[in-house]
This record gives structure tokens, sequence and C-alpha cells, in this order.
């Protein structure tokens, strides 16, 4: 897995939880300013994960053609062509 920064909405989102219980509190290890550099959101996970199985069950359901299809956070077509190319060469399709 890779590590990167945490983006500004799942910062808030963490904080929420402490004391949703009982009472509680965040400890941020970093300064004001680092969290104002964050990100605001996350990257869309179907824009950063390997997309092999996503263009395999799109084909069981007889969507020729993956990099057409109308994704709400559409992944870059280069990762959808390399799913696509990956599934051929295993023998997937």
């Amino acid at each position: 897995l890779g590590v990167e920064p945490i983006s500004q909405a799942a910062a808030e989102q963490r904080r929420g939880r402490a004391g949703r219980t009982e009472d509680g509190m965040c400890l941020r290890l970093y300064p004001e300013a680092t969290f104002r550099k964050l990100r605001p959101t996350d990257t869309p996970e179907v824009q950063r994960c390997n997309l092999s199985a996503v263009v395999l069950l799109l084909l069981s359901m007889g969507i020729e053609e993956p990099q057409n299809f109308d994704f709400i956070s559409k992944p870059k077509a280069r990762a959808l062509l390399r799913a696509l190319a990956e599934s051929h060469a295993l023998g997937a399709v």
C-alpha cells in the first residue's frame, strides 16, 4: 500500500469520531498550516486502484468497451486500457 497524506475531509471525519460514544479528544500531530495545505477531499477509489476486476465485471455484464462506460468518477483512460490489456494477457477474456 502506498502512503499518502490524509485529506482535510478525512481528518475532519476522524475528528468527529473522537468522543462519539464517550468523552474523547482528537490530537493532530501536525500544525494548522500543514492541515490547510492538505487536499480538500480524497481521490475517488476508482481513480486510484487497479481496475482489472472492474473491467472484468463490466465485460461480464455485456459492456464490450469498458473505456466508454459512464463512470460517476471516471478513471484515467490509460488505467482502463492497462486493466483491459492485463485481463487479455492473463487469459481472463
